[in-house]
């Protein structure tokens, strides 16, 4: 398989594909598996996205559902924070996006890029707000994520909670 065909889930999204498991999740993971079977490596050296979570109303009967079903994906719970309102759900080799289900209003969706520095925070924050994005917290450290977990947040026009986080921390 060529490389340009290695990043066909990631052409998708630019091409005007929406964003959703199967591209985001469900290709990068065969593909990864595909790799280590055959015994190479992509040109990808991380993923588009540091994680993903969608919102739901009735978060036990969310987590009843997802738990099967990321289970059969190679995924597992690494942050149980029902107390809080969300369940993350990683790879356990260390893959570092998340997906995540929260409590909130159905619909709306949150999701963080990975990106390579703080600089790139800062010109994703500013960007966001001069394309008509509303703050939902300034570029800074937020260390209730970890220790070097550097991120801001923005709401698109449609209330979706987009971040861009520069972190070294596992799973982010």
């Amino acid at each position: 398989m060529s490389s340009a065909n290695g990043n066909l889930y990631m052409r998708r999204r630019v091409d005007g594909g929406s964003v959703n498991l199967l591209d985001a999740f469900v290709i990068p993971l065969l593909w990864g598996k595909f790799q280590a079977f055959h015994g190479f490596r992509s040109h990808i050296t991380k993923p588009l996205f540091a994680h993903y979570a969608i919102y739901v109303e009735d978060l036990d009967a969310a987590k009843k559902f997802y738990d099967p079903v990321v289970k059969q994906l190679g995924l597992k719970l690494t942050h149980d924070y029902g107390e809080h309102g969300y369940y993350g759900y990683s790879r356990p080799e260390g893959f570092p996006a998340e997906f995540g289900i929260a409590k909130g209003k159905a619909g709306m969706n949150h999701f963080a890029f990975a990106v390579d520095s703080e600089e790139e925070v800062q010109k994703f924050y500013e960007t966001a707000l001069a394309a008509g994005g509303k703050d939902n917290g300034a570029p800074g450290l937020r260390t209730q994520y970890g220790p070097n977990y550097y991120a801001a947040f923005v709401y698109d026009p449609a209330g979706n909670n987009v971040e861009a986080v520069y972190s070294t921390c596992p799973n982010k």
